[in-house]
């Protein structure tokens, strides 16, 4: 859901609040021209229009979040993941960061880096994944590559069991990515995430690029 509000100058901007669960409200400002056109399309298809002059706002509703779409810029708004809060919020001491920060000191060449992995031995199959989880929301490659990275340092460290069920996923993984990074890239540039790859099947997504 989502609200679209002209303020008066001497502002120059637009506020657009987002409800997501619970009735958490996000107010998101972005500076524009004083007349505006939004349009807002929801998930089952409706839209409903606000027009305040020449100028256009489109807001589109992802699977995953909230896209914004002026005549200058796309934008796309989405909650973070719970994975991604967990390894990268600042200061975090959460498995998922801990095998993360392991696998960097690893690269670095600290002979200590089996510490950090000790401290979490009966949360690394859960650490394994959620750095797997972390990687298919991240829109940058290297980003989404250094998490895989994690994941895999973490199989290392699994039993047989564990190992078996994160490498489907993990393998799930690399394929989504790949295809959504494919598609983002000229000619088609369609601007992917795997969530939305996901829900449509890639099916979908192959009669959508055939036509």
């Amino acid at each position: 859901l989502s609200i679209f509000l002209l303020l008066s100058p001497p502002f120059l901007q637009h506020t657009l609040f987002l409800g997501g669960p619970k009735n958490e409200w996000l107010p998101y400002q972005y500076g524009t021209t004083t007349t505006t056109s939004a349009l807002v399309a929801g998930g089952g298809g409706q839209t409903g229009q606000s027009t305040s002059g020449s100028s256009s706002l489109h807001l589109v509703a992802e699977v995953d979040g909230l896209r914004i779409i002026t005549a200058y810029k796309t934008e796309f708004l989405h909650r973070i993941a719970p994975s991604t809060d967990a390894i990268f919020s600042i200061g975090s001491c959460e498995p998922p960061a801990m095998l993360y920060y392991a696998m960097e000191r690893f690269k670095g060449g600290d002979a200590a880096a089996d510490e950090s992995l000790r401290s979490i031995k009966q949360d690394l199959g859960a650490a394994t994944e959620a750095c797997i989880d972390a990687a298919t929301h991240e829109w940058k490659f290297q980003q989404a590559a250094l998490l895989l990275q994690a994941a895999v340092f973490g199989r290392e460290f699994l039993d047989e069991g564990e190992n078996k069920c994160t490498c489907k996923q993990y393998v799930k993984a690399c394929r989504d990515l790949r295809i959504c990074y494919a598609v983002r890239q000229p000619p088609l540039e369609m601007p992917l995430s795997v969530a939305q790859l996901r829900h449509m099947s890639l099916s979908k997504l192959v009669r959508r690029i055939a036509k």
